[in-house]
């Protein structure tokens, strides 16, 4: 179960809560902050509050199964999309936008671009070739 229970203990939610509503939308997320109840994992995984559900057996393997594809990416345009991630959050969209188009070129200029591009270019080659 999940749930934002400080109201039933006499003080508001507070730092984390801000969030909610923008991943929740305003309605599940007053309804959390308002009532202090708790939802069980189907129905937090429904509202957005859970981005997977997966079985107690299983959770070693998608936890494996999500880091080696985190791994995959390239390592630049990760701590670059996590940065933006941060900044859209908090800037207006044009601001947004453009931070954004910048990282993209700044991603080519480093040369992880072309060189993940290139790697994946041959993997087809590779693969059609077969």
């Amino acid at each position: 179960t999940v749930g934002m229970p400080e109201v039933r203990l006499g003080m508001p939610s507070v730092i984390e809560a801000v969030l909610l509503p923008g991943i929740l939308g305003w309605g599940a997320a007053a309804e959390l902050l308002l009532t202090g109840e708790t939802i069980d994992a189907a129905e937090a995984h429904r509202i957005g509050f859970l981005q997977r559900l997966v079985e107690p057996a299983a959770l070693e393997a998608e936890t494996g199964r999500l880091l080696d594809t985190l791994l995959a990416n390239g390592p630049g345009a990760l701590r670059a999309q996590k940065r933006l991630f941060r900044l859209w959050r908090s800037r207006g969209e044009a601001e947004a936008i453009a931070t954004s188009i910048e990282d993209f070129a700044a991603a080519f200029r480093a040369g992880e671009a072309p060189a993940m591009i290139a790697a994946f270019r041959a993997a087809r080659r590779r693969e059609k070739s077969r």
